[in-house]
This record gives structure tokens, C-alpha cells and sequence, in this order.
């Protein structure tokens, strides 16, 4: 805080028989992802010592920040040091299929609990038991805007394990972490024999 600073500060390099007793008229606050600030996520001026991004939301890892003081002329103090923080978001907990690699027939819809601020949600299913999530065994991507999606077209009937996971994607389109991997087989219904 401005005020606290100069109040304690030294005043023998100057005219001023006493410290200063009047804060900053404003701060200046800004929000990056790189110490060196070269590109900011927020540049704001406020009227107060705190501040919430209220039009913007942060990309996941790590973030740094650092605010100065502004004086009724408009004159910038010094930087304060640079902070740093991490955001991360909860991924999205998967509710269908899920457990001890469940059955199921290839229509049914995969399901999750909602996440707080998701304007939607991506959805990935894999082959081949595949638990990294490779480009190569990837049959569906998908984004829904509720907290289910059913595939329009059936995934085939395997005794080998498919894998799928979900992630949140906020309201300036940026990316959760995924879930994990959870894998599942699909089944389909034996035909029935008529004749001969």
C-alpha cells in the first residue's frame, strides 16, 4: 500500500520535514503470463487495493502479477515485486461409464458432474485401451453445452477396452484440465437366428 510505504519511508535525502500522509489516487495493476510482462492479461486502473477480473478469466498454470501507485498528477510510482500464483481449475468428475471397466452397448450417453463456470465442455473417446490419449486411436471429439453427450453414430463392439475423457471450457473459450482417462467396452446385441 502506498500510504504505509511513504509513511515509513526515508525523508533525510529530501525537503519534507515529515513522511507522507496522503495514499495514491489510484493503482495500477497488471496480469501476466511471463515475469517480464511482455503481454498482459490485465493492465487496470483501479481506486483501490483490491481488484477482481470481472471481464475476463485466466488460463490455467502459472501467473504473475504486480501492481504500482499513480498520484493525483498522473505520475507512476515504482513497480511493486512481482507476484506469483497459480490457477487451477478442478477437472470434471465422470459419473457414466465409469467403475471396473463397465459394459456398455454404444449408444448410451457419457455423463459427468457440471463444473462451476463452464460455458461448455470437450469430449474425447479413444480405442485400442489407449490411457495417454493419442491422436492416432482417437474416434470422437465432441463439444456439449450440458453435462452429457450421447454419439450420433454407434461406436463399434470391441473386447478391446475404449477410453474417454472430459474437460471444462469457460466462457472466453479457455481450457480446463482434462479427466482422467476412464476406459469402458462396448458390446453389441447378439443377432437372433430365424431361419434355417
Amino acid at each position: 500500500d502506498y500510504l504505509a510505504s511513504e509513511a515509513t519511508a526515508d525523508s533525510s535525502d529530501t525537503s519534507l520535514s515529515s513522511p507522507a500522509e496522503i495514499e495514491a489516487q489510484q493503482y495500477r495493476i497488471q496480469v501476466s503470463t511471463t515475469p517480464q510482462f511482455a503481454t498482459t492479461l490485465t493492465n487496470a486502473l483501479v481506486d483501490q487495493t483490491t481488484y477482481t477480473a470481472y471481464t475476463t478469466t485466466y488460463p490455467e498454470g502459472i501467473l504473475y502479477w504486480r501492481v504500482q501507485a499513480v498520484d493525483g498528477s498522473g505520475n507512476d510510482g515504482n513497480w511493486s515485486d512481482t507476484g506469483v500464483f497459480e490457477k487451477r481449475s478442478p477437472s470434471p468428475t465422470q459419473t457414466y461409464p465409469v467403475g471396473q471397466l463397465p459394459v456398455v452397448n454404444g449408444t448410451n450417453s457419457f455423463t459427468w458432474d457440471p463444473v462451476k463456470f463452464a460455458k461448455s465442455y470437450d469430449l474425447e473417446v479413444y480405442k485400442n485401451d489407449d490411457l495417454v490419449g493419442q491422436s492416432a486411436n482417437k474416434v470422437l471429439s465432441a463439444n456439449s453445452l450440458v453435462n452429457a453427450y450421447a454419439p450420433s453414430n454407434l461406436l463399434p463392439a470391441s473386447s478391446t477396452p475404449y477410453t474417454w475423457r472430459v474437460r471444462r471450457v469457460d466462457a472466453d473459450n479457455r481450457k480446463g484440465p482434462w479427466s482422467a482417462l476412464q476406459e469402458f467396452v462396448v458390446t453389441g446385441d447378439s443377432p437372433t437366428l430365424t431361419s434355417p
